[in-house]
């Protein structure tokens, strides 16, 4: 078992730490991912769809303030999400 572990911090970092390019990618997501049921929900970003949440897992959003629409049918959740340089919002919503 310590070996797995040893051998997956390896993987994740490397043996000298984290590489530049490893950082930058973390850095460069930045938005909100999705786990919406059921996957027939229509998922709305600042009044543009971005798909069914059968299909949508991750939006790449600006940091900011952004508006997500939740549209099932006849009825519907709307609220406001602040998003920071960095930073994946976990969205998780059950209707």
């Amino acid at each position: 078992m310590r070996a797995f572990c040893l051998v997956a911090f390896l993987a994740l970092v490397g043996p000298f730490g984290p590489s530049p390019s490893a950082h930058a990618a973390e850095t460069a997501r930045t938005g909100v991912e999705f786990s919406v049921e059921p996957g027939s929900v229509e998922i709305q970003v600042n009044g543009k769809s971005v798909g069914r949440a059968k299909d949508v897992s991750f939006v790449k959003l600006a940091p900011g303030r952004h508006k997500v629409r939740l549209v099932r049918g006849g009825d519907e959740i709307q609220l406001e999400l602040q998003v920071s340089k960095g930073q994946v919002v976990q969205f998780t919503y059950e209707f």
